[in-house]
């Protein structure tokens, strides 16, 4: 066995059953994106929500969920600087940022006066300082996974073009930076798209890598999810993270 400063090494797949996962969650404004969040009672509760872009009144009111405004940069780091000092003792097992593209547009634009600098070269500067904000907070974060906390992020998608067409796929609203950054600190992405369909039947969710949805590797190569139905119907997050965490996944329940 090999070993570093006597210890021996540790498989991704026993650290993911030791940390908290992070994940993100993305569809359109309405998919019910922030309505699923009552789907972690009471497995993953408590929950605290970090309502940025304001849409958290949908949730019903559960006594193991908490909903925290957030309209300011300064507001955000609170709630984090304390997140961070009850890590080793935490009140919440699921950290969500519900409205992660409001985050980045009004929370950190705002900090730094973006739409306001005249000069090019100047607002580039406080662009990318904005930038900076968001890889820090996701650094942070990542380190609260790693104590234990799991993280969703709720996210916006647009879709660039007809779905179907050559070159075409659908991306969360984030910069290309944002994107990047962010799928490298991610164990998985979730995709809710509702239908039309000629009769009715509920949202369909995705999950795991889709070249459509441009995350070919957002799932590790070994995680459960690969092994799942492309459509899955009535899914809630808890069976996502069970079988993320290697739990069978109750077919019964969800293929509907």
């Amino acid at each position: 066995m090999r070993t570093l400063a006597n210890k021996e090494p540790l498989k991704p797949s026993t650290m993911r059953l030791n940390n908290g996962l992070i994940a993100v969650c993305m569809g359109p404004s309405g998919a019910g994106k922030t309505s699923l969040l009552e789907t972690l009672l009471p497995d993953y509760g408590p929950v605290c929500v970090l309502d940025i872009d304001g849409k958290a009144h949908v949730l019903r009111d559960h006594d193991d969920v908490d909903v925290y405004p957030c309209h300011t940069w300064q507001e955000l780091d609170g709630y984090l600087q304390d997140l961070e000092r009850q890590s080793l003792h935490p009140q919440y097992k699921t950290l969500v940022v519900d409205g992660t593209t409001y985050m980045q547009v009004k929370l950190a634009w705002g900090k730094h006066k973006v739409d306001s600098i005249d000069n090019a070269q100047l607002r580039q500067t406080a662009y990318g300082k904005a930038n900076a904000d968001m890889l820090d907070f996701g650094t942070r974060v990542r380190i609260l996974a790693e104590r234990g906390m799991y993280v969703i992020y709720n996210i916006w998608s647009m879709l660039e073009g007809q779905e179907g067409e050559a070159g075409k796929r659908i991306q969360p609203d984030l910069t290309g930076t944002m994107l990047t950054r962010f799928l490298g600190g991610l164990d998985f992405v979730v995709y809710l798209e509702p239908n039309a369909p000629p009769k009715p039947y509920p949202p369909v969710m995705r999950t795991g890598g889709s070249q459509l949805y441009a995350t070919r590797t957002a799932v590790s190569p070994d995680s459960p999810l690969r092994d799942l139905p492309a459509l899955i119907y009535n899914p809630s997050w808890a069976s996502i993270f069970d079988s993320y965490r290697g739990e069978p996944w109750p077919t019964e329940r969800h293929n509907k």
